[in-house]
């Protein structure tokens, strides 16, 4: 008998167990890593280089059905079809797991929940005191792996989707995804300023030493996404827009430009561009949104109006 619950050592794949007890026995005392994943809100990662922490059941999430090693993903649910053919961890390769998942079908869709595994996650080699067979024993401790009841990210087939908490695990869990979010190198930065220069409002002279993380991610972002274009030969719209926020007062001013040469001032056309400052609906108070998503039409959820 094979585990469901698989490991992965290098880019090679383990059955983790050979006892259904003690695959019975896991599941039955991690109950959250071994479930369906609540999500009460969830936030495009790309479009959102700026979100900071999340809430409990708050997620990231990336659409890979685009992205160049998606079908590698979809191919992690074919390991399940037959994990019988694969072998059991042993006491060589325990020692250098780097992620744990388990799959499951819920509503004709299926989940991979994984966990990442780090060095942290390991107890290392020593001579420890326990208590065993009724008897307090002074014995040899190998390195052991500790099992987190915890999903760091979990994939939607149907979806095309991959979610997780923090970029870092997604990164340990795929170093391909480096070159999907991160950073504006220098030269994508200067890039990106003939591209600022594209529009009438605004004259762009910051050196690349001071542009902010933040800022280099939304920089690569709005590259890959071609936002800018939209903005060329809007300039009256775009005056308007910086004086009814009073956007100006962040900002100098010369020879009928906005002046871009500090990572301050590079943060205000971002919020710009974004489109970041927008007057309450109900209270009428001029707000700065903390996200970059675009908000689906009403008419997409089917939401009636009000009587």
């Amino acid at each position: 008998m094979n585990s469901k619950l698989m490991s992965r050592v290098g880019n090679d794949f383990f059955s983790v167990f050979s006892e259904q007890s003690q695959e019975n026995e896991i599941i039955e005392n991690n109950e959250l890593f071994f479930s369906s994943t609540t999500v009460s809100n969830e936030h495009s990662y790309i479009s959102n280089p700026q979100r900071g922490n999340l809430e409990q059941d708050e997620w990231f999430y990336m659409d890979f059905s685009s992205i160049i090693f998606g079908k590698d993903l979809l191919n992690m649910f074919d390991i399940f079809d037959n994990t019988g053919r694969y072998s059991n961890l042993n006491s060589n390769n325990i020692k250098d797991v780097n992620l744990l998942f388990y799959a499951k079908e819920i509503d004709d869709d299926k989940y991979i929940n994984l966990q990442v595994i780090r060095e942290k996650n390991y107890i290392k080699p020593g001579r420890i005191i326990q208590y065993i067979n009724d008897n307090i024993k002074y014995q040899k401790n190998d390195k052991s792996l500790i099992f987190r009841n915890e999903i760091d990210i979990f994939i939607q087939k149907n979806l095309n989707r991959i979610y997780f908490k923090k970029f870092n695990d997604l990164k340990y869990f795929d170093k391909r995804f480096i070159d999907i979010y991160r950073e504006a190198t220098k030269e994508e930065v200067e890039s990106f300023k003939e591209l600022v220069k594209k529009i009438d409002s605004f004259s762009i002279s910051i050196i690349d030493d001071i542009v902010g993380q933040r800022n280099r991610k939304k920089i690569k972002y709005i590259i890959d996404n071609n936002i800018l274009d939209k903005f060329i030969g809007k300039g009256n719209l775009i005056q308007n827009y910086i004086k009814k926020y009073n956007i100006q007062s962040k900002l100098d001013f010369q020879d009928d430009k906005f002046i871009i040469n500090t990572n301050l001032h590079l943060t205000c056309f971002m919020d710009i561009i974004f489109e970041a400052h927008y007057t309450g609906e109900i209270t009428s108070t001029r707000l700065l949104a903390s996200s970059n998503e675009e908000v689906a039409l009403e008419n997409e959820y089917n939401i009636k109006e009000p009587k």
